[in-house]
């Protein structure tokens, strides 16, 4: 996955996972957890700054906010 530098001035990476038409929401929302859990979410052991689940609704992560946000 190509980084890109942050205003920081270090590479900046994002995991971005699109999730099967028929999968529902409550599944797309485990799936962010899960990957959150095995530290690919913001502050997670594999330096990810950005992480979507999305498909099924939207969930996002980033630096300083609620794991899985849902949005629309």
């Amino acid at each position: 996955m190509p980084a890109e530098t942050s205003v920081t001035g270090r590479a900046s990476y994002t995991v971005q996972v699109h999730v099967a038409d028929d999968t529902t929401r409550d599944q797309a929302r485990a799936l962010c957890r899960r990957i959150t859990e095995l530290g690919y979410g913001p502050g997670g052991s594999h330096n990810i700054d950005l992480l979507t689940v999305s498909g099924s609704g939207s969930y996002t992560s980033t630096p300083g906010g609620p794991a899985c946000l849902e949005g629309n």
